[in-house]
C-alpha cells in the first residue's frame, strides 16, 4: 500500500466494473431471449379432448380450447386453404410422388394412419400418438402442433383462425 496510494480505489473500481458488466449482460440476455420467469404467472386455460379412432386406443390431447371444425368445414374455401397451405410447403410436399422434406409428404393425409409415410423419420412422440388423421385431429394439430403432440419435432407455432384451419383441411381432403 505504501507504493501505490490508489490501490484501494483500483480494487473498488474493479469490483464495481465487474458488477456493472454482470448487470448489463443480464439485461442484454433478457432483451435477446426474453424473460424466463414472470413474477405473476399468466393464466393458462386447458381442456382435454378425447379422440377415439377405430384403429387406436383413446388418446388424450392437452390443448388450448380448440373450436369444433365440423360446422366450419361445411363452408370451407378450398382455394383459400390451398393458399394458406403454401406456408407449409417450406417443410412439406403435397403431390403423389412428393419427396419428404423436413416434414413428411402430406399427399392423402386425411384418413391416413399417423406416422406412416415411407422413408420419413418420425419422432417417438408422433409414433406413440398413433391413430388416424381425421378432421378433429388435424384441427388440433394444425392449431398448435406442440400442444397436440408433446415432443413432436414439428417446429411450427400453428394457425390461430379456426376458419383458416377448416379451409386447409378441406383442401387436404382433395389431395386424393
Amino acid at each position: 500500500m505504501k507504493d501505490d496510494p490508489l490501490l484501494v480505489n483500483k480494487i473498488l473500481a474493479a469490483v464495481l466494473a465487474a458488477l456493472l458488466i454482470a448487470t448489463l449482460s443480464a439485461f442484454a440476455a433478457d432483451l435477446i431471449y426474453g424473460k424466463k420467469h414472470n413474477s405473476q404467472p399468466e393464466e393458462v386455460k386447458l381442456n382435454l379432448v378425447d379422440i377415439q379412432d377405430e384403429n387406436s386406443s383413446s388418446q388424450t390431447i392437452e390443448a388450448d380450447t380448440i373450436e369444433p371444425i365440423e360446422s366450419l368445414l361445411a363452408n370451407a374455401n378450398i382455394e383459400h386453404g390451398k393458399n394458406i397451405a403454401r406456408k407449409c410447403s417450406a417443410c412439406h410436399t403435397f403431390t403423389p410422388s412428393g419427396a419428404n422434406r423436413v416434414g413428411p409428404n402430406l399427399w392423402q393425409i386425411t384418413g391416413r394412419k399417423v406416422a406412416t409415410v415411407q422413408g420419413f423419420k418420425y419422432s417417438t412422440a408422433m409414433k406413440n400418438f398413433g391413430g388416424i388423421w381425421g378432421d378433429d385431429r388435424l384441427n388440433s394439430f394444425i392449431a398448435k402442433p406442440k400442444n397436440a403432440v408433446k415432443g413432436t419435432k414439428m417446429n411450427f407455432v400453428g394457425i390461430k383462425k379456426a376458419q383458416d384451419r377448416a379451409d386447409i383441411i378441406a383442401w387436404l381432403k382433395t389431395l386424393r
